[in-house]
């Protein structure tokens, strides 16, 4: 499926109110919420019928930027 996010937001599910306010953030600045990948938010990560991993790989693969929300939980996380 084409994916055609722009920002990709990799965190820890531990870590979603982190992400959620970092993408409200970027929101406020003027970036469109359709070009935030944010697996925690509903409507900006994987889509219905999506596999999560393909889903992914797909917009990792397309995006212009990726964000790492780097935390303890992130990294013991796999």
């Amino acid at each position: 499926m084409f994916c055609k996010k722009n920002i990709f937001v990799s965190h820890s599910s531990e870590n979603k109110e982190i992400a959620e306010q970092l993408c409200a953030f970027m929101t406020r600045l003027g970036v469109k919420e359709n070009r935030i990948f944010c697996s925690s938010i509903i409507g900006q990560g994987v889509n219905n019928g999506e596999k999560l991993n393909d889903a992914i790989a797909n917009s990792i693969s397309r995006s212009k930027v990726i964000v790492y929300i780097i935390s303890r939980n992130f990294l013991e996380s796999s």
